[in-house]
């Protein structure tokens, strides 16, 4: 019996081939979920989380960046001292930072989430909509010690073969990054029948069918129509990953620009590495419902309120007799037809009245909630066992030296583009020096439209200061920031926009550095053209397998070089390699510009309705 043709989105399939999240119609996987959200292809927007509630999430993410905090947390004597810390009331915020009430509810959570990070070693923050999860332990540091071992191979290498990142000043050191050598649409090749072998993978340069995706007209992005910048003409390129009988991950297919020969011991780290990142994206995966401390149900005047005791006085140009021009409260002014219509009475009340401020619902532990909402978890190794995942794989030093001696940041961007299906994010700090605290930012766009029309027309006022936002201001919302320590374990889902905050040296007479690993999760119900389908297109990967051709083997090196320089077409060099990589930085670079500008450009119009 032949061999199945390989179906996939862009070869056989159309690349924007759509499904839902959740299947709505009838059939078979009616109520089932059908893909994971992603920022690019669904709304995302966040309903909201109040000023309050984003200061408890952050109170809750630094107390869980204490060493020892899931036993701190039972401590009485220090409880007290964080409660009067945390419980001071602001000038700044004219507000507690945390009410009594609010410090109450944190601290059932802490315990709550400590009770979790027993078993799990690991604590969700931020998760009111979405969940950024991160763990101290759950590298150990024998793995830690095993990848740092085994990058070195890719740092030890001469200074004109160093690739530093376009653009960055020398301060960003690629050692492995999918966007060398991707998939080229109209020129990489996919073997339209069996996979690419892993250890001889480069023996089937040049086989296969050139790629030509086709789109499909009925399946629309929900965001808006299919167009470029979202799915470009490049795609990276992921390592297909088994799960042994025990759920052990395996890398099956070649990691895109590391020789797998060469570099065995090193796929055998990241396999570790992915075992380790599982618990955390099956965590950051599985919230998909919101869980908010602090409900809205307002949204009007009512909301305020006139403190006791404060009188208001009309002007006698304002009332028909001068027996009028006394103090009234607030309820005898409202009640007086005459002085109520005024300008001076409405005045006064806008300058005069309170927001009613909200505190938080009674606490619900987290095994009520997810009782209440019928909340689903994902096992990634238990419900992709049988087809396994697909992994996308980078390797980044930034250095910093007395002459460059700060890193600016990031800009805020969304992972991958839609084609890549990237769900979630795993992060690992490996290995620092002589740099200061660095942190990285969240944030996600608000619906400013349903914010518009769910208001009283005009009565905006509480809305704007419940969820610290502005009339005609960009409907974005700041989540927060997380630390990125040396040996921490970062996830999230790519519903959330994030940056990478400033940083530099903390002695600035010497050179420091930071260096990361990161794991672009696939959406494991796609599955997408990989390393599998697509055999290396490295030139210099081939030239290796060219020469183990006795007849080619025997020629003088010299003579064998030219021979091989003169195939210009295909596989790439590094120069071509270069520009591809460039063609697709700019692509990017644009998906993120077009990306922001929507968010930023859709602002809140209160006024309107």
């Amino acid at each position: 019996m032949g061999q199945d043709r390989v179906i996939l989105p862009g070869f056989g399939q159309p690349l924007n081939d759509n499904l839902p999240t959740i299947e709505k119609e009838e059939g078979p996987y009616k109520g089932q979920r059908r893909r994971f959200p992603h920022a690019l292809r669904d709304s995302c927007y966040s309903v909201g989380v109040s000023v309050r509630e984003r200061r408890m999430l952050d109170f809750i993410n630094k107390i869980t960046d204490k060493p020892e905090w899931e036993r701190k947390v039972f401590d009485e004597d220090i409880v007290s001292k964080w409660r009067s810390e945390a419980c001071e009331h602001s000038e700044e915020l004219d507000d507690y930072y945390l009410s009594a009430a609010m410090f109450d509810y944190c601290l059932e959570e802490l315990r709550d989430k400590a009770a979790h990070f027993k078993d799990s070693q690991m604590v969700s923050v931020y998760d009111s909509e979405t969940a950024i999860v991160k763990s101290d332990t759950a590298v150990s540091s024998i793995l830690a010690e095993s990848l740092r071992s085994n990058v070195r191979v890719l740092e030890d290498v001469p200074d004109h073969l160093k690739d530093w990142h376009p653009g960055s000043d020398q301060k960003v050191l690629d050692l492995l990054h999918p966007s060398l050598f991707p998939l080229i649409h109209g020129r990489s090749r996919a073997l339209p029948y069996g996979t690419v072998p892993l250890d001889d993978c480069a023996r089937l340069t040049g086989e296969g069918e050139v790629v030509v995706p086709e789109f499909d007209g009925y399946h629309i992005v929900q965001r808006e129509d299919i167009s470029l910048p979202e799915w470009g003409h490049f795609q990276w390129l992921p390592s297909n990953v088994e799960f042994d009988k025990d759920g052990t991950p395996k890398i099956v297919s070649y990691i895109n620009n590391l020789h797998h020969r060469q570099h065995k011991e090193l796929y055998g780290t990241l396999e570790h590495f992915v075992a380790a990142a599982i618990p955390l994206w099956n965590e950051c995966l599985s919230w998909d419902h919101t869980r908010l401390r602090i409900e809205f149900r307002g949204g009007s005047d009512r909301d305020f309120y006139i403190p006791d005791g404060v009188t208001f006085t009309p002007d006698e140009d304002d009332v028909d007799s001068p027996e009028k021009v006394r103090p009234y409260t607030f309820q005898e002014a409202y009640e007086d037809e005459d002085i109520s219509a005024t300008y001076a009475y409405e005045k006064w009340v806008r300058k005069t009245r309170v927001f009613a401020e909200r505190e938080p619902e009674p606490f619900q532990s987290r095994r009520q909630w997810e009782e209440n909402v019928g909340h689903r978890a994902v096992d990634l190794q238990a419900q992709f066992a049988t087809c396994g995942m697909q992994v996308i794989f980078k390797l980044a030093n930034i250095h910093l030296t007395p002459e460059e001696p700060e890193y600016d940041g990031g800009t805020w961007h969304i992972e991958g583009a839609m084609n890549e299906h990237i769900v979630a994010t795993a992060l690992y700090y490996y290995d620092e020096e002589n740099i200061t605290p660095s942190h990285l930012e969240f944030r996600q766009a608000m619906d400013a439209e349903d914010f518009t029309y769910r208001l009283p027309q005009n009565e905006y006022a509480s809305t704007e200061i419940f969820y610290g936002i502005e009339n005609e201001e960009a409907a974005v919302q700041m989540l927060g920031s997380v630390l990125t320590k040396p040996g921490r374990l970062l996830a999230f889902p790519n519903v959330l926009q994030h940056r990478v905050q400033s940083f530099k040296l903390a002695d600035a007479t010497k050179p420091g550095h930071r260096k990361i690993l990161a794991m672009f999760l696939v959406d494991p119900y796609i599955r997408i053209l990989s390393t599998a389908n697509v055999p290396p297109q490295r030139k210099d990967w081939w030239t290796e397998e060219v020469r183990k051709v006795p007849r080619f083997r025997s020629l003088p090196l010299e003579l064998f070089n030219m021979i091989t320089d003169e195939v210009s077409d295909f596989p790439l060099g590094w120069e071509e390699a270069v520009e591809v990589r460039q063609a697709l930085m700019d692509e990017r670079g644009a998906l993120i510009d077009h990306t922001n500008d929507e968010i930023e450009e859709s602002t809140f119009s209160f006024c309107e309705h």
